[in-house]
């Protein structure tokens, strides 16, 4: 009552359970499936840390820690093959989760978590499918026989426009505009986000048909 008493540490665990009614502006517009993916990786990033340092109070993390969790993933990345910016998104979100946590709870923490992305180097650039493998799996006859409709429609509008599933499933009429000179559809944030975003908040892409 006369304000004597520390208000009770936060753990590892309950950060991310903060951090989802603190940063409702990252979710807002997210489909129910950008959400899963979202709490999944919130959800992946603290209980890797919490592998290394067990579930301690966001106070009492230290800066070996923080190495000590470098030094772990280090060790994933060398042994497992695992790349390194997939590594780094990781690192990223527990940061992110931690900062939002402690700017906006007002609890004034120094954070050590600075310093501990990977160098990623060159990206690997993702191979085509070969003439043969498309011959082979799509074009033979009946290669697509394992789809029902919606999919089978789903993957042709991919392949000729360069859309992601999600984009394609989620076209709503107005978006296609086949009276157009150039036949196209919109890829519109509508009911969902989308990947990028114009400097006016909204985004928007078009892809020819």
């Amino acid at each position: 009552m006369l304000g004597l008493a520390r208000a009770p540490a936060i753990s590892i665990t309950r950060a991310p359970e903060l951090f989802r009614g603190l940063a409702e502006e990252r979710i807002h517009g997210k489909d129910a499936n950008q959400l899963r993916i979202w709490r999944n990786q919130c959800k992946r990033a603290m209980s890797n840390l919490i592998e290394v340092t067990g579930d301690i109070a966001i106070n009492d993390i230290s800066r070996d820690n923080a190495l000590d969790f470098r030094q772990w993933w280090w060790e994933r990345i060398r042994d497992e093959g695992l790349a390194a910016n997939s590594t780094n998104k990781d690192i990223s979100t527990l940061s992110g989760i931690l900062h939002t946590v402690n700017d906006m709870k007002r609890l004034r923490l120094d954070l050590p978590l600075e310093k501990l992305a990977f160098t990623e180097g060159e990206q690997n650039t993702r191979l085509p499918f070969s003439d043969e493998w498309i011959l082979d799996h799509i074009l033979r006859q009946g290669g697509l026989n394992g789809l029902n409709d919606q999919a089978h429609d789903i993957l042709r509008i991919m392949i000729n426009t360069g859309c992601r599933p999600a984009e394609i499933a989620g076209l709503l009429p107005g978006h296609i505009h086949l009276e157009h000179d150039d036949p196209h559809i919109s890829i519109e944030p509508e009911g969902r986000q989308l990947k990028r975003f114009t400097r006016a908040g909204r985004s928007r892409s078009w892809r020819s048909v």
